[in-house]
């Protein structure tokens, strides 16, 4: 029997017509596949690239979307609307999607809204592997594993990758990410900032190594009690903080500042790895570089 060696991970969606051994003409053992809905990274994803990373010395990984995909069609109208699907396990997958399209949704309409929207999504998906695990983030930072994202036309069946298309979702190049202050910090987070309105237990100054702590741009304790971290309060959550970050614009500039200088990483203590204020206050950030061109 033929034993896998693997030289690309793929994180594709489930939709059925995106076969990826298919669409790439690779056969068994040449491809280590991994499909899930609108192909997010949850933690079960992590390990398994990881795994294949670390295990066969794989060292492309491909986050693939597709036109005309339907989680996020989904994620877009439950933006739009305020109503998320009626499914708790669905709607497991919309809510991770949703913080990264957020800054889109009053942008654009119809066709580009969505062909954005899966781009963002792509872009935060590779985004979220290169810097939310630690293994992968060491590979990254010594060249040892490149991740990349790509998008699957169904309507020419063509496969065209990110890097060469304009980067409508991430304006100005800024690079803005979040980590939770508990996981090691590291040369690549560059300026962390803790987003935080209580300093997190057991963690010393030292250890969380912080450019700065901005207590002005944490959610009102009001706002917090309110979300309580359920997901189906989400989309109100964010619109909500929004409002409130906008009574702190210096704040807010200081932060944007701190991301064009180099990385920016927004430092929270939640336990939620996604629905979590610092993922509401990137959205935020990256939507107003946007309007600001």
């Amino acid at each position: 029997m033929r034993t896998q060696q693997p030289f690309a991970i793929i994180l594709g969606c489930s939709d059925s017509r995106t076969p990826v051994e298919i669409l790439f003409d690779e056969g068994f053992g040449d491809l280590f596949v991994i499909r899930i809905a609108g192909n997010i990274v949850a933690p079960s994803v992590v390990g398994s690239i990881e795994f294949a990373a670390a295990q066969f010395g794989t060292r492309l990984v491909v986050v693939m979307g597709h036109t005309r995909c339907g989680a996020i069609s989904a994620t877009v109208k439950a933006l739009q609307t305020g109503l998320g699907p009626e499914s708790k396990n669905i709607r497991a997958i919309t809510d991770r999607i949703a913080p990264h399209l957020q800054g889109l949704i009053h942008s654009r309409t119809g066709k580009a809204l969505l062909q954005e929207a899966m781009r963002a999504n792509v872009r935060a998906s590779v985004d979220h592997l290169r810097h939310g695990s630690r293994l992968l983030e060491e590979l990254v930072v010594a060249g040892r594993v490149a991740v990349v994202g790509a998008e699957y036309s169904l309507e020419t069946g063509a496969v065209h990758f990110l890097d060469s298309l304009p980067a409508a979702s991430a304006p100005q190049a800024l690079n803005v990410r979040t980590k939770r202050v508990y996981e090691p910090a590291v040369r690549s987070d560059g300026n962390r900032v803790l987003v935080d309105r209580l300093w997190p237990r057991g963690i010393s100054k030292l250890r969380a190594q912080l450019e700065s702590w901005l207590r002005e741009v944490a959610p009102s304790n009001a706002l917090r009690q309110w979300y309580g971290h359920r997901p189906e309060r989400w989309p109100e959550f964010q619109a909500r903080y929004a409002r409130e970050l906008q009574t702190h614009e210096e704040a807010v500039q200081r932060l944007l500042a701190l991301a064009r200088q180099k990385p920016l990483t927004l430092v929270y203590s939640s336990r939620e790895p996604e629905l979590n204020n610092a993922a509401a206050l990137k959205s935020y950030l990256l939507a107003k570089a946007r309007r600001a061109g």
